[in-house]
This record gives structure tokens, sequence and C-alpha cells, in this order.
């Protein structure tokens, strides 16, 4: 089996090599509208180059009347806030500054960033652990992942505390987990 730091470098490789990417994202994001068309709470993400980029939903109609949630690290852990503005977090991604917050496991989906997902819908994140810390339990069905066909599955050594989705949404397909 495939150590992590090696899926995370081949991914990123292969990421950089998607063709047609933003049509792709476009179809995937038409999958995942009907899949929180009755969610009213929503943990979204703010994408870096190697995700799917969430922000083209936000100016929806199909959403305007939901309320977002996006992660911000605060001391080595993640905090969803409802943003009221943005500022450069750590990583130079985007993070909301605001009051309301949201424990994940109260918001009706989970929207999770991740490099890849292995065929039990196990996430590859970044190697920090936030989000594994933040997801920790078992509510995957409310968690979904996003990412290509031609990076799915992807193998990976993986651990106990690493959170697993109940959907994937691909450009092509949903695949629901148990």
């Amino acid at each position: 089996m495939i150590s992590k730091n090696q899926s995370r470098a081949e991914l990123k490789k292969r990421i950089s090599l998607i063709e047609s990417r933003q049509k792709k994202e476009e179809r995937i994001l038409s999958l995942l509208t009907p899949l929180v068309a009755n969610c009213n709470t929503i943990i979204l993400y703010r994408a870096d180059k190697f995700e799917i980029n969430l922000d083209p939903i936000l100016n929806q109609k199909e959403f305007s009347q939901k309320k977002f949630y996006f992660p911000r690290i605060e001391g080595g852990n993640l905090r969803f806030i409802s943003p009221q503005s943005w500022i450069q977090g750590p990583y130079s991604i985007p993070e909301p500054v605001g009051d309301d917050s949201m424990d994940p496991k109260d918001a009706d989906v989970c929207i999770l960033p991740a490099l890849g997902f292995n065929s039990r819908g196990c996430r590859l994140g970044r190697g920090g652990g936030f989000y594994d810390k933040s997801f920790s339990g078992s509510f995957a069905t409310n968690a979904i992942g996003l990412s290509f066909s031609e990076l799915f599955p992807v193998e990976f050594s993986e651990e106990n505390h690493d959170v697993c989705v109940g959907k994937l949404v691909l450009e092509d397909r949903v695949v629901f987990f148990k």
C-alpha cells in the first residue's frame, strides 16, 4: 500500500494535468446541487488550486436562502463560521470572520475538501489533520466529498482517524458509501 505522502505528491501532479477542469468542476457542482437542495445549513470550504472550486454555487439562486459556514483555523483546530468578511489564512486560503459558528455535527451537510478519496470514501487531505480532528466520530452520512473521476479511487495507508464521506460527487456520477 502506498503511503499518504506518496499519494499526496502523486495526486498534486495529476490534478494539475486534468483536462477541461473547469467544465468538469461545473458538472460536479451540477450533480451536487440536488444533493443539498433540502439542506439549510451547509459547511463549505474555499478551494486552493488542488481542490474543487465551490465559489460558483454561492451565487446560484438555489442557494440564496441557505446558511453557509466555512473553516477557520484556531489553535490547531477548525471553527466553522458564517462569514461577515474574509481574511487571508495561514495557508493562503481565505478564512471567514464572524461570530456565528456551528459544530459540524449540527450542519445539514458538510462538503469536505480533499486531494482524493479511497474506495471506502476516506479522504486524503493535506496532512495537517484539521478535518480529521473536527470531523472525528461517525456521521459520514452528512459529509460529501468532491473529486475527479480520473483521480478516484486513490489507495493509501488509511488510518483509524481518517474521515470518510457518505457520498462522493464526481463529474460523471455520485458514489454512495455505507
